[in-house]
């Protein structure tokens, strides 16, 4: 009995334009009237913090508006004020969360 040696080639296909499988590049960007309405984010029925949903917002806008000028900001500056943004987060999620689970 002979053995032969077959070349194995592996084709990736291109992906599927299926809205799921899009990469961020080819997803289209929503349409820019949309930007001045309110973002409706699911609360679960817990109250949110106004202030925080405003900086998160206005934290959206600066990534999603190319044509906005970004804040004049050095790199700690913006660090500090992303971190003071992402504690706040937590601390109210944490505060959420043990609310959630006494009620259970």
């Amino acid at each position: 009995m002979e053995l032969y040696e077959v070349p194995i080639t592996w084709e990736i296909p291109p992906p599927a334009k299926n809205p799921e499988y899009l990469l961020p590049t080819e997803v289209p960007a929503p349409p820019v009237e949309n930007f001045e309405q309110p973002l409706n984010f699911p609360t679960f029925g817990i109250e949110t913090d106004p202030e925080l949903e405003a900086a998160l917002l206005d934290l959206s806008r600066y990534f999603l508006e190319p044509t906005m000028d970004p804040p004049v900001l050095t790199k700690e500056e913006q660090y500090n004020k992303e971190c003071e943004i992402l504690e706040e987060a937590e601390t109210r999620a944490g505060k959420d969360y043990e609310m959630w689970l006494k009620e259970i």
